[in-house]
């Protein structure tokens, strides 16, 4: 709740109180007549705000109850529908840039949250890369399902397409121009 919307129905709940108050200590005088608030059109606007402030609120979370949240197995099965790259040997560095590329083009294809991208790129690492990934994920203790696909990317790239050979690529790239 912002501190407007705090504020508003502090106002209210205090400009309800007081009309309260007034109702009930006239309430055993018939001659008294009751005191409205002298700002009751402020309140009214107040109200109106705070429901126009409520229903957005409301709306808001419908639209996001209505986004489908995915299981894992969800997620892996329409990944799999697009045939995802197997990335087997990592003798060639482009093949590893390009794989990468490849994976982060389906994953925003497919609007993948970040937990999730790891899990479905692991699957597609074969021959010596899985036995390299099962090295790696023995050194984070099994635990690489809090790895992001950014530090994934670090570790695939320090393995695969090692700084040096980025250097070197960036400088052939340059020498073309």
């Amino acid at each position: 709740m912002s501190d407007r919307e705090g504020e508003t129905l502090a106002n209210m709940a205090a400009r309800t109180r007081g009309a309260r108050g007034a109702r009930l200590t006239s309430w055993g005088a018939a001659n008294q007549s009751v005191k409205r608030a002298p700002d009751a059109a402020a309140t009214q606007a107040d109200i109106a705000g705070v429901c126009q402030e409520v229903a957005q609120l409301i709306q808001q979370q419908a639209q996001t109850a209505l986004r489908p949240t995915l299981s894992t197995k969800s997620y892996y099965e329409r990944f799999r529908r697009l045939n995802p790259p197997l990335f087997e040997d990592g003798s060639d560095p482009m093949a590893a840039e390009t794989w990468i590329q490849d994976m982060e083009k389906m994953f925003d294809a497919l609007q993948y949250p970040e937990n999730a991208k790891v899990g479905l790129a692991v699957p597609m690492l074969k021959g010596n890369a899985e036995f390299w990934w099962t090295a790696i994920k023995a050194a984070y203790g099994n635990n690489d399902d809090q790895l992001t696909w950014e530090e994934f990317k670090e570790i695939f790239y320090n393995q695969y397409f090692p700084r040096t050979m980025r250097l070197v690529k960036e400088n052939e790239f340059l020498a073309l121009k």
